[in-house]
């Protein structure tokens, strides 16, 4: 979408599978090797090669640092409060290292769909998962709106997208739609060895990238 407006643009991919906030930060306990130490200070070093040639940054980090909270979709609410905590310190510093990296480009984020709703499929504990992670999304993506919002970085409303917290029960199948979509758009319903998995499929990574290309100006 964005090379239909400019044909010589170019990707930077410094993303990496499994990071945390501090993992971006700091390199400590990231699956990438990144030269300059951590993928931060990879793309601070990035920004400073290329001042004046980036024309976006795009974000998206945080969910990894709550994954380790529902092992089996079970929430552990003490590691969730400290996940919290440490994310709203993490996502700032980060925030602001960006900022002061490259003023005056533009970053868009996005928030978090809710792969657990598919747990619903699982039976009356199933469903009471389903239904607390939707609230625990909700907060989490709250939060991450606020500190983003506080930094003028607007935010591709994924959660929405899949209907994450949406249970509205569609007649004959008789499940909700946000269960009906985490099982199309994710490898959560996916039978192994290539699910359950908590990651968005073709489809899903497709939604995902026209909520981000819906924010850009």
């Amino acid at each position: 979408i964005l090379k239909l407006r400019n044909p010589q643009l170019q990707l930077a991919k410094l993303g990496c599978p499994g990071e945390t906030s501090a993992g971006m930060i700091t390199g400590a306990g990231s699956k990438c090797l990144y030269p300059a130490g951590s993928q931060l200070a990879q793309a601070v070093a990035f920004l400073a090669a290329n001042h004046g040639a980036v024309s976006l940054i795009t974000i998206d980090i945080g969910a990894n640092d709550f994954l380790k909270c529902a092992p089996g979709g079970v929430i552990d609410p003490v590691c969730l409060a400290n996940a919290f905590a440490a994310l709203q310190t993490n996502l700032f510093y980060i925030l602001t290292t960006l900022k002061g990296a490259a003023p005056g480009v533009p970053i868009v984020a996005m928030n978090y769909y809710n792969p657990f709703v598919a747990f619903w499929i699982q039976g009356p504990a199933g469903q009471a998962i389903a239904q607390l992670s939707a609230a625990v999304t909700t907060q989490f993506n709250d939060m991450l709106e606020a500190i983003y919002g506080a930094f003028a970085v607007p935010v591709a409303d994924v959660e929405r997208a899949f209907h994450s917290d949406d249970f509205r029960m569609i007649p004959i199948i008789n499940l909700p739609v946000g269960v009906v979509v985490a099982c199309q758009w994710t490898w959560m319903c996916t039978p192994p060895p290539q699910g359950p998995n908590d990651h968005a499929n073709r489809v899903g990574y497709f939604v995902i990238a026209l909520q981000l290309a819906s924010k850009l100006q």
